[in-house]
């Protein structure tokens, strides 16, 4: 598995990097470009990997999630006033693609930190806590970071850190200690992910 994890951490890294340094170049072919070059290595660790069934059941659950997130982002996210998009580009509903692209990124990611952290630690709380805790980072270091490239704006809420709401982190970590549940009913909760995302930034919305 040490393969796999190198795969994994070379695709953050890249990720990571695009992100900062589109910061400067804020351009969409080079975002676009560098999540399509990640998304690709995934597919590629997930063809080699000893655990290549467990990954695949983690794009299972990113892609199903894919379905649903235009509507629910129109439905949420855009009549709530959470965000502002502000780039010139296609839109399905509200939605632009690189977002979509970059969830489906998060969601194999953060799905594999859980289960690496299961065969590391043994525990099923400790691998709740260590991807509750990389998901809040991962999100709120890339809606800065976005906010930061002129791609969209996080609209001003009460409690902010920098330029990010800090429902949004609060969001990513409420939702994705529930894990070891989608990886049990995948194909529902699937579909039901980002609907469960976008209730709890309404919730912490509300709240903070």
């Amino acid at each position: 598995m040490i393969q796999t994890d190198l795969f994994v951490l070379i695709c953050t890294f890249i990720a990571g990097l695009a992100l900062m340094i589109n910061v400067f170049l804020k351009s969409l072919l080079f975002i676009y470009g560098s999540i399509l070059i990640v998304l690709c290595l995934l597919v590629y660790a997930t063809i080699k990997s000893e655990i290549k069934d467990q990954l695949k059941e983690l794009w299972i659950l990113g892609l199903l999630s894919l379905i649903l997130y235009p509507p629910l982002e129109y439905l949420f996210v855009g009549r709530l006033d959470m965000v502002t998009y502000l780039t010139n580009e296609p839109t399905i509903l509200l939605s632009p693609v690189y977002p979509m692209l970059f969830w489906l990124f998060g969601v194999v990611l953060f799905g594999y930190i859980y289960i690496r952290s299961i065969h590391i630690f043994k525990s099923v709380a400790i691998a709740v806590a260590a991807v509750s805790f990389f998901s809040a980072i991962n999100g709120l270091v890339a809606e800065n970071l976005f906010n930061y490239m002129g791609f969209y704006r996080n609209n001003v809420s009460s409690i902010m850190i920098v330029k990010t709401p800090v429902y949004l982190p609060l969001g990513y970590m409420v939702t994705f200690a529930f894990m070891p549940l989608y990886l049990k009913f995948r194909w529902i909760s699937g579909l039901l992910l980002f609907g469960i995302i976008c209730l709890c930034w309404l919730m912490f919305s509300l709240i903070l």
